[in-house]
């Protein structure tokens, strides 16, 4: 997969570069993927008057998550542990609320 970007060639990288003798704990050869596309959205809006300010927003609008972020957790000293292997949201969306206050 390749594109254009301001006449520099993208192309589509592997998650980690690993040469293809590596044994990846199960004794299968590693074959390196590509992580799949996600929008990561975020919004927020913001009332000021004088002195305050009134601000809401939102994280993750799309409530994207990475389905298990760390391979084996349910095994940490077994052969297919892999922490290494995040590549996309582990929370899903967030919402938050506050005001500021000035102090001159």
């Amino acid at each position: 997969m390749a594109g254009r970007l301001h006449g520099a060639v993208v192309r589509a990288a592997p998650l980690a570069h690993i040469a293809s003798d590596h044994l990846h704990g199960s004794g299968q050869d590693y074959k390196p993927e590509v992580a799949p596309r996600y929008a990561l959205l975020n919004a927020q809006v913001t009332r000021a008057f004088k002195r305050l300010e009134l601000y809401a927003g939102v994280e993750n609008l799309t409530n994207y998550r990475q389905a298990n972020p760390i391979e084996s957790a349910f095994a940490p000293f077994g052969p297919n542990f892999d922490a290494a292997m995040v590549w996309g949201p582990v929370y899903g969306r967030l919402t938050y609320a506050g005001l500021r206050y000035r102090i001159e």
